[in-house]
């Protein structure tokens, strides 16, 4: 039996993927950048080893800057400095601790073609207390751990009154790369047609229609989006779709059974010893067999409606659900069809079977009108000789395993219209392997 949201356009399924999902935590280049943002030591891509941030040699000055932190005060600044930020705060913060200043004395250049420098700078430690302590540049760069050239970019901003703006990686250089807007087009595209949800099954699946693949919307996406025919082509589209949703085709043929599916994957698994394996080749063997005691029961009942007249027994079911129209026509992928529902009852004694048809605009798929198509069934094809009924459904709580049916066949044994009603409940599984649950009023 389907579920009556198999229908519902639920957002599940846009953010899986079919494919296996990419770790990049555990990516070298990704561990290698985080060990630089953090100052720890790594291999770049040459294969050179990168040793640690830390603080360098005394500057050397009449002042002895460096010597007014001790070697605790220094680790702590470097960690400061390098926690694992970005680059564009990192630089940032140092260029806070520079300032500008004017010139105060010139001296005269040896060469006559040098360049006269614009302006002075004064730089400062942040200690670990808040204090700022002024240092001279080659303390600067020693405590801080940058090279002369970070520095230079630095001041060169300063002056400019510009900001330090890391400019790695945003060059133009990937014509294969595609814009957001791009992006963006296809996931609405792919959004926009309608998904089915699996009824029996531990995990949620999300189906688009059987008649469609990715061959198809991608030629449906051209057909909307002419001008960028160039530009997304199958194999991008078809990438996108795998990476980006975990969306499947049509629907299953039959309803897998969890519980097999799960003791089938522990027997097959690589990872279990055999204990383990033999546990759950007995937990299988003993769930086949409570499924083989229900087809047991259903062959008995069935027996025992031929030759006893008195005796009837029905079972009932949801089919697939059906869209409406059913056409060939490419648009129609894209809108919310009708679905019509159709509910058989079977019966036993003569092996016969009814159909109880009509759409979503009628009625829902609820206990009220399974109890509507079992009073008419009973009325027009249960002989009025029969005083037990033995009824087989699913354990679909919103349609046959609920209080309004148990008091529908109560109301049936009160007014006398039948002696005893046996409602047999299937759980723990689907059609294919079954377990049963009795309730006899």
């Amino acid at each position: 039996m389907i579920s009556s949201n198999e229908s519902d356009d639920s957002a599940e399924g846009l953010h899986g993927s079919r494919k296996r999902k990419r770790n990049l935590k555990v990516w070298k280049d990704n561990k290698r950048k985080t060990a630089a943002l953090k100052g720890e030591a790594y291999v770049s891509t040459s294969g050179k080893r990168v040793a640690p941030k830390s603080s360098g040699s005394p500057c050397g000055c009449k002042e002895k800057c460096t010597e007014k932190f001790p070697d605790e005060e220094k680790t702590i600044l470097i960690s400061k400095l390098y926690d694992g930020r970005p680059k564009n705060e990192r630089d940032t913060f140092l260029q806070g601790l520079i300032e500008v200043t004017t010139i105060s004395r010139r001296r005269g250049r040896v060469q006559a073609n040098a360049k006269p420098k614009s302006a002075s700078f004064k730089y400062s430690i942040l200690e670990s207390s808040g204090n700022r302590v002024a240092v001279c540049k080659r303390a600067f760069m020693s405590i801080y751990g940058v090279s002369h050239m970070q520095i230079q970019r630095l001041t060169t901003l300063l002056v400019t009154g510009a900001s330090p703006r890391d400019l790695r990686g945003l060059h133009n250089n990937r014509p294969r790369s595609k814009s957001d807007e791009v992006l963006i087009r296809i996931r609405e595209h792919i959004e926009r047609f309608p998904r089915k949800s699996t009824h029996y099954s531990s995990r949620v699946h999300q189906y688009l229609d059987a008649r469609l693949n990715v061959k198809t919307m991608h030629s449906l996406f051209i057909k909307e989006n002419p001008d960028l025919q160039h530009d997304v082509k199958y194999e991008f589209y078809l990438k996108y779709f795998k990476e980006n949703y975990a969306l499947k085709f049509g629907r299953p043929q039959v309803d897998v059974c969890s519980e097999c599916e799960r003791l089938g994957a522990k027997i097959k698994s690589k990872d279990l010893n055999d204990n383990a394996k033999r546990v759950a080749t007995s937990e299988l063997i003993v769930h086949k067999r409570r499924a083989k005691k229900f087809y047991n029961r259903l062959q008995d009942i069935q027996k025992l409606c031929q030759n006893r007249p008195e005796v009837a027994g029905i079972t009932l079911d949801y089919i697939q659900n059906l869209p409406l129209p059913n056409i060939p026509v490419q648009e129609i992928f894209y809108f919310r069809q009708l679905w019509v529902y159709a509910l058989e009852i079977h019966n036993l004694s003569d092996n016969s079977g009814h159909f109880y048809t009509y759409h979503e605009g009628h009625a829902c798929k609820g206990p009220n009108e399974v109890c509507t198509f079992i009073k008419n069934y009973i009325e027009t094809h249960i002989p009025g000789n029969v005083t037990e009924l033995h009824i087989f459904s699913d354990g679909c709580p919103g349609q046959n395993r609920n209080n309004t049916i148990v008091r529908f066949f109560l109301a049936l044994q009160a007014t006398k219209r039948f002696k005893k009603c046996i409602i047999i409940f299937l759980y723990e599984g689907t059609r294919s392997c079954p377990a049963i649950e009795t309730l006899e009023l």
